[in-house]
């Protein structure tokens, strides 16, 4: 499962190939609709401008299901909109906060 989700997060988020995924972990499960289970995945991440890796990070919480062929984004309007929950740490403190 964890390979599969770094699959999906890759394809999804980094389509110019600028994208560094420094730390994934999934924080919770909860039930939705229809007894959908809803995974929380936290994740941090930098962006290469040129040949140079950004020395800073960004984190979020986003919310996904996974079925066994099927990784699907949900309850967007709750992440995708506004700043990153993290935005600008220094990539060394990265790891403390996903795993807060």
């Amino acid at each position: 499962m964890q390979k599969q989700l770094l699959t999906f997060l890759e394809s999804t988020l980094n389509h110019e190939d600028n994208i560094h995924i420094l730390a994934i972990a999934e924080k919770e499960m909860k039930v939705y609709k229809k007894e959908r289970p809803v995974h929380q995945v936290r994740l941090a991440l930098t962006f290469q401008e040129g040949e140079t890796v950004n020395p800073y990070y960004d984190g979020a919480d986003l919310f996904v299901t996974i079925r066994e062929n099927n990784i699907q984004f949900v309850l967007e309007r709750d992440w995708s909109d506004g700043t990153p929950a993290i935005k600008g740490s220094p990539i060394e403190f990265a790891l403390g906060w996903y795993q807060s």
